[in-house]
């Protein structure tokens, strides 16, 4: 459990107010289309070995890893995520525990950044 840990918020993400999806093996997170420049679910929590699938269109919506801190982007690498721009699915697996960030490269600036809290 992620509570009294000192777990910082990324990408606007709360990890105490995160989505908890710790009961659920894969998680799909949309984006585009309906969810215009959101991610859906943008925060969650999620435990060890947990799937996690990217649903969308990627050509509009580039997927990076990292965070977005005072209008900078700072990429991470050594996360379950990849830079992905072609395609309209992707699944990553949350191998190890920590907190990841992820952002469209296009709309991050707009708000379009979310987290996953891995336990």
């Amino acid at each position: 459990m992620l509570v009294g840990c000192g777990v910082e918020p990324v990408n606007g993400c709360d990890p105490h107010a995160a989505l908890d999806a710790t009961a659920i093996d894969q998680v799909e997170i949309g984006f585009g289309g309906v969810h215009g420049y959101d991610y859906a679910p943008a925060c969650l929590r999620v435990r060890r070995g947990t799937q996690l699938r990217f649903t969308g269109p990627f050509e509009v919506h580039p997927l990076g890893a990292g965070s977005f801190r005072d209008g900078q982007v700072e990429p991470t690498s050594g996360g379950p995520f990849r830079e992905t721009a072609t395609g309209r699915e992707v699944t990553f697996v949350a191998s190890e525990p920590g907190s990841y960030g992820f952002f469209c490269h296009f709309h991050v600036s707009e708000g379009m950044a979310g987290a996953v809290f891995v336990e």
